[in-house]
């Protein structure tokens, strides 16, 4: 899953992980989890930064529901949410609060939402 953001200050991009039917609170990625890498680069501007969460052995436990949080240190945030499915392809959908922008999408997927 990839995860763009663009604002200024640069936004800090976070992922958490829901597990369904489960009143925890979201687990920060990657955790303890041996199967989740996260990392992050520059954009193509000095505004924009992209995050991948990777899954590279994805097993019934890591169905669920994937949020990919911006933010910066004058409060601006954005909130993108995956959810994850074994046997279908990630539905994507972003709620934005504020004026930072944040894409949400797989790497098969060239649209943006």
């Amino acid at each position: 899953m990839i995860c763009e953001a663009r604002g200024y200050p640069l936004p800090t991009i976070t992922w958490y992980f829901n597990k369904p039917n489960q009143k925890q609170d979201k687990i920060q990625m990657p955790g303890n989890y041996k199967d989740f890498t996260v990392s992050v680069r520059g954009g193509t501007e000095e505004t924009h930064t992209i995050s991948y969460l990777q899954i590279t052995n994805f097993i019934l436990e890591y169905e669920g529901e994937y949020v990919c949080m911006a933010d910066n240190i004058v409060g601006i945030k954005a909130q993108g949410t995956s959810l994850v499915r074994n046997s279908a392809s990630p539905m994507f959908s972003s709620s934005l609060i504020s004026s930072t922008e944040l894409y949400l999408h797989n790497d098969d997927d060239e649209s943006k939402h």
